[in-house]
């Protein structure tokens, strides 16, 4: 048995960074860029109007008061989209909306609201202005040629605007991988199978498809194979052909170790297959010809601590992620916790957070079906091999796997509750 440190070494050890792929821009979310972005041009291209108004020299209305206006030649007037050809001299001004481009001569732009127009080419202005009032300089927001977004950036939905700012419809993204799965064991009911003596369903495949799909692969459900061991090697073959390759047990632990004995045959390299955690313990990894192979415990808590601690990681590093594992925030235990028996457990739990202070509690698996439990919880509270028990008050390490709120929006949710 060794430690969930070192299982999860071997695991990145065997992980590579995958393929760089051309991806459209409203594909690219949340992935991860293999090229750096330059800008290919200045944004904006010129200098522009950030206010509706009117564009001058700032020297022409120099001086200029409410009680003291000063009176300029109105030249014409420019729309969205347009451009101005002509250069403005001293005392003219052109009107402009915002986002328009100054003509040449102009510095500055004066508000619609600081001036008075008295006839189709006479205009007031009631305040003075300085020489850049109210106006983007060209390249002031994006200078061309500089870097916009390095290799390695997670692109995130604002990324997406500036990217499409600049013109840009494609970027080169790592290819997320193909991660395969099959549900092995007898009597297993397919999604929406109909309900029949000595059958049952099984929640875990659902799950792990969702999650997998959630940290930015792409699943393949390869259904649900007989849990005799020469049956499974074909449908074992068909998975191995993935970047990642998972084999999700029945209920019982035969099934784990058939799967196991059937990809050990079969010539996988096996790296491990007993690791100190709880829950997940028996759980085996190993590589066959580049795919990384999982044998998932049967318990579907102990499945998806599994996937989370070392599934996910690999998942991400294939895709280009530096940063592999969850936030870790250090709570105070609203419950006693144990752990103990040499072990690093893994307890699902709520964080919230009151006062700037985060605080969790142990989610309780005898409350519910396992299926509510992780649906509960937004963390895992990690109790490392020597703390076997931490009282209420303690200070703990907490994985933080969900969305976080605090005491006071819960507050809001209950006084909303029907």
């Amino acid at each position: 048995m060794i430690s969930v440190d070192r299982a999860l070494q071997m695991v990145l050890e065997s992980a590579g960074v995958l393929e760089e792929m051309e991806v459209p821009l409203l594909e690219a979310n949340h992935r991860v860029l293999a090229e750096d972005i330059v800008a290919p041009e200045n944004i904006p291209s010129s200098s522009i109007s950030t206010s509706d108004g009117y564009a001058l020299r700032a020297a022409a209305i120099k001086a200029a008061s409410s009680g003291s206006p000063v009176t300029l030649e109105l030249v014409g007037e420019l729309r969205n989209g347009e451009i101005w050809e002509e250069p403005l001299k001293g005392k003219q001004a052109l009107k402009l909306p915002t986002g328009a481009p100054l003509p040449e001569g102009a510095d500055s732009v004066v508000s619609v609201d600081d001036t008075v127009r008295e006839s189709i080419n006479r205009l007031k202005v009631y305040r003075e202005a300085q020489s850049g009032a109210n106006v983007k300089l060209k390249g002031e927001e994006i200078p061309q040629d500089s870097l916009v977004f390095p290799r390695g950036r997670v692109l995130g939905t604002t990324d997406m605007g500036t990217l499409a700012l600049l013109g840009v419809n494609k970027v080169k993204c790592y290819r997320p991988p193909r991660v395969s799965f099959i549900t092995s064991g007898d009597g297993i009911l397919p999604l929406g199978g109909k309900s029949e003596p000595g059958k049952h369903r099984l929640p875990n495949p659902f799950i792990i498809h969702s999650q997998i799909k959630e940290y930015g692969a792409h699943p393949v459900d390869l259904g649900i194979v007989s849990g005799v061991k020469e049956e499974m090697k074909p449908k074992f073959e068909e998975g191995l052909e993935h970047d990642i390759f998972i084999n999700l047990p029945g209920p019982s632990p035969a099934y784990f170790e058939s799967a196991r004995e059937a990809l050990n045959e079969m010539g996988i390299d096996l790296k491990f297959w007993k690791v100190g955690i709880r829950p997940g313990r028996s759980v085996f990894f190993g590589t066959f010809d580049g795919t990384l192979v999982f044998g998932l415990p049967p318990n579907l808590i102990s499945a998806v601590v599994i996937l989370e601690e070392f599934i996910r990681p690999a998942i991400l590093k294939m895709m280009g992620h530096q940063e592999l594992r969850h936030l870790i925030v250090t709570a105070e235990l609203e419950a006693e916790v144990k752990g103990g028996g040499g072990l690093t457990h893994f307890i699902l739990a709520e964080v919230k957070i009151k006062e700037g202070t985060f605080l969790v509690c142990p989610i309780n698996l005898s409350d519910g079906n396992a299926g509510e439990s992780l649906g509960q919880a937004n963390g895992l509270v990690v109790l490392p091999p020597e703390i076997p028990y931490l009282r209420a008050g303690d200070r703990v390490k907490v994985q933080i796997i969900g969305s976080l709120r605090t005491a006071e929006t819960e507050k809001m949710t209950e006084r909303t509750k029907p």
